[in-house]
């Protein structure tokens, strides 16, 4: 099932964000899955799921540093993602809306006055 989740209601995609794991992101993407506005059992979703391992790693030893870094990138190409999902569903929309209801073209007596 590729939308399983833990007891906590964490996707695939939360724990790689947990992990801080770039290549698995990636990967997850590149396979579709679209875990991206899954929520888990607090409400968080992926890109919320960043903004708290950013909190929790403060300091300036390598580790915290390296976390940083690699969630601030993991964060960047969600956002990236998120934007292309919704461009994608908003043309689907209006190509949808061209056609009218049912998928055929509306006539000129059918428009509105």
């Amino acid at each position: 099932d590729t939308a399983a989740a833990n007891e906590d209601g964490e996707t695939m995609m939360h724990l790689a964000v947990i992990s801080s794991d770039m290549r698995c992101v990636e990967r997850i993407l590149e396979y579709g899955w679209d875990f991206i506005d899954m929520e888990d059992k607090h409400g968080r979703d992926p890109i919320d799921v960043c903004d708290d391992v950013l909190a929790d790693n403060t300091g300036d030893d390598a580790e915290p540093v390296r976390i940083r870094r690699n969630v601030n990138d993991i964060k960047t190409l969600l956002q990236q993602t998120s934007v292309r999902k919704n461009q994608q569903a908003h043309k689907v929309m209006m190509d949808q809306s061209k056609k009218g209801v049912g998928g055929r073209k509306k006539r000129q007596s059918e428009a509105p006055p």
